[in-house]
């Protein structure tokens, strides 16, 4: 046998670091251990204990160790009350559940990363059917044995997968790097168009878009709402295996009080996409929207069950709302989105409409291709163009053609440059030197600051790679009307 006063030096080396007798047995004590962050809600909840009628009760919160290690523990405790119903007395157990509580955190860690490869595994299934797409009519236009019609219809497919890929990319980084959007008054009718027949390609289902005349505008990432849209539809679409009528529609609503929306009252864009499909069971209904939830066979294919939380996402993200209506007639599904103060859009230029003007421009890019690219179509354009590779030779460039007398009109500068000065700091020693210079950004981070909020860093306008010529004129035309 220990001597007595060993013994007890033992049990209080075992005892989670509590020495025996350390403990006065007073709420202050006991409150002076808890951690800081938890010392409200453990004052709340005992509070509101004493002054209900409860006799037993059960909480959890972080202490401190005597051996200054934060722990988590499980308090129970039984008030003893006078006939008065008064607490004069509490007796109680404390239960360290620190293993517990770091299993729990391991296992949301756990599930976090299965619900990440679910989700990267779903979009790269979505991406390689649009790389075979591009590759495929790639290889046709380029054969021989095609005609000038045959080719110019490879080419414009290709050129919709890309726009897909692009909006399916920028879906991955908004989802991995918290949401972050970039937004832009849209045209609602021409999104929905665009949308449903990339949706639909390759389908029997016919649609029908109706859309009203004075569609108001709303201020929204179009990617964002493309893909919403498209999940709509293909939730549609297999709704109807043996076919039928996809109906979208567009209208303005106003809001008031107590529509049954959990919105604002104000202006809205409803989007309604509607199938012929035999309805959503009653049981099911409840359970729509929960990620990884479907009613598909899963598999590397189909049945993430993402498609409709993903939707669920963007249009909260947007300060909108998504409900639903069903029968065994169909499902309709509804979207609000916010509509914003601006009644049309500017006149946009296309290809058909080339840029009004024939200038100078300077582009700063550290990446070959994107040079070689731009150069090409700014003199398809009748500009004329010059390249750097980063911001030092673009600041010498601009500094030359000035000094000579034929100075850039517009400076296009890559905001990430790898290993030496890129658009940020660029545009900030251009202005230094000439303040009246006109710079855009571009990047194919478009969740970045900068990008988001391009005119507090003095840039007159912003290009989101991958864009097109489209873009890039009309990008170019606000810039220089400014």
């Amino acid at each position: 046998m220990l001597p007595l006063a060993e013994e007890d030096r033992r049990l209080e080396r075992c005892h989670q670091g509590v020495p025996r007798g350390s403990f006065a047995g007073s709420y202050t004590s006991w409150r002076a251990r808890v951690v800081e962050g938890d010392r409200d809600a453990f004052d709340a909840f005992f509070k509101q204990w004493l002054e209900s009628q409860r006799e037993d009760d059960c909480w959890e919160y972080r202490v401190m160790s005597f051996d200054h290690q934060e722990r988590w523990v499980e308090s129970k405790g039984h008030v003893f009350r006078d006939n008065g119903r008064r607490p004069i007395r509490i007796v109680g157990t404390h239960l360290d559940i620190t293993a517990r509580k770091q299993a729990e955190q391991d296992r949301l860690v756990l599930g976090k990363l299965e619900s990440t490869g679910i989700l990267a595994g779903g979009i790269a299934h979505d991406f390689n059917n649009l790389l075979a797409g591009m590759l495929m009519n790639l290889q046709m236009a380029g054969a021989n044995e095609n005609s000038a019609d045959e080719t110019r219809e490879f080419l414009g497919e290709t050129e919709q997968a890309v726009v897909a890929a692009k909006n399916l990319t920028q879906q991955l980084i908004t989802f991995a790097r918290g949401g972050v959007s970039v937004r832009q008054p849209t045209d609602v009718g021409k999104l929905l168009r665009e949308s449903v027949s990339l949706a639909l390609s390759g389908s029997s289902i016919r649609s029908e878009v109706l859309v009203a005349q004075d569609l108001w505008l709303v201020e929204v990432d179009g990617g964002q709402v493309a893909q919403v849209v498209r999940n709509l539809v293909l939730n549609a679409r297999e709704a109807m295996p043996n076919g039928g009528v996809i109906t979208l529609r567009a209208n303005n609503v106003v809001l008031g009080e107590a529509v049954g929306v959990m919105l604002p009252p104000g202006r809205y864009v409803q989007i309604e996409v509607a199938d012929q499909g035999t309805g959503i069971p009653p049981e099911v209904l409840p359970k729509i929207f929960d990620p990884y939830f479907s009613t598909k066979i899963r598999g590397t294919n189909k049945g993430m069950g993402l498609g409709l939380t993903i939707c669920h996402s963007v249009v909260k993200k947007h300060a909108g709302a998504i409900t639903l209506s069903s029968s065994r007639l169909g499902t309709t599904f509804h979207v609000y989105l916010p509509a914003c103060n601006r009644s049309s859009l500017d006149a946009r230029s296309s290809d058909s409409n080339p840029s009004r003007w024939r200038g100078r421009v300077l582009v700063m890019d550290d990446e070959p291709t994107m040079r070689s690219v731009m150069a090409r179509m700014f003199k398809q354009m009748g500009c004329e163009v010059g390249v750097a590779t980063d911001g030092i030779s673009a600041l010498a460039l601009y500094l030359e053609a000035t000094q000579g007398g034929r100075p850039f009109d517009v400076v296009i500068l890559d905001l990430t440059v790898r290993g030496a000065m890129g658009g940020k700091e660029a545009a900030r020693a251009l202005l230094a030197t000439d303040p009246s210079v006109r710079v855009v950004v571009m990047s194919g981070h478009s969740e970045d600051e900068v990008m988001r909020d391009y005119s507090q860093y003095g840039f007159k306008g912003a290009l989101a790679k991958p864009f097109d010529r489209a873009t890039l004129v009309r990008t170019l035309d606000r810039v220089m009307s400014d």
